[in-house]
């Protein structure tokens, strides 16, 4: 069992391929209780297939194919929540209503991947939007940020 002082060293984690958080965010991620970096960990990709990808991360958690699973903050209870409203969803309600007696989140609130992040922006082509863009992205970089 995982807690929230566990390093993650020596656990098999779960990575949701295709969705967010991305696995290179744990490497860069700190236990928020130790203030530790975890390492030692093994990532695990879900096998996608035909069912959602969510889902077959959650049933490799809930299989013990993995001991952890690396899921987006609010995943199991958007899930959940949306299925005790409507049990006919796009993901199993099965597996996401044991959200809280089978499973739960054992950290959340993770913001280490901010440092240095991602900007998208997306406009149609001569709008003069990289014109408006880019001396502030260059003129960030020379920070320390």
């Amino acid at each position: 069992v995982v807690d929230g002082s566990n390093s993650l060293d020596g656990v098999n984690v779960g990575d949701v391929v295709g969705w967010a958080p991305t696995a290179d965010v744990l490497a860069i991620s700190k236990n928020l209780c130790t203030g530790d970096f975890y390492s030692g960990y093994t990532l695990i990709p879900n096998l996608p297939g035909s069912r959602n990808e969510n889902d077959v991360a959650l049933s490799q958690l809930l299989n013990e194919t993995v001991d952890a699973l690396w899921i987006y903050a609010d995943q199991a209870a958007s899930y959940k929540s949306a299925c005790d409203i409507d049990n006919e969803q796009e993901w199993d309600c099965d597996l996401w209503s044991k959200f809280g007696t089978d499973f739960a989140y054992v950290q959340t609130g993770f913001y280490d991947y901010m440092e240095s992040g991602t900007t998208l922006a997306i406009s149609k082509k001569g709008s003069g939007l990289a014109d408006t863009l880019n001396p502030c992205i260059e003129a960030f970089i020379k920070t320390k940020s």
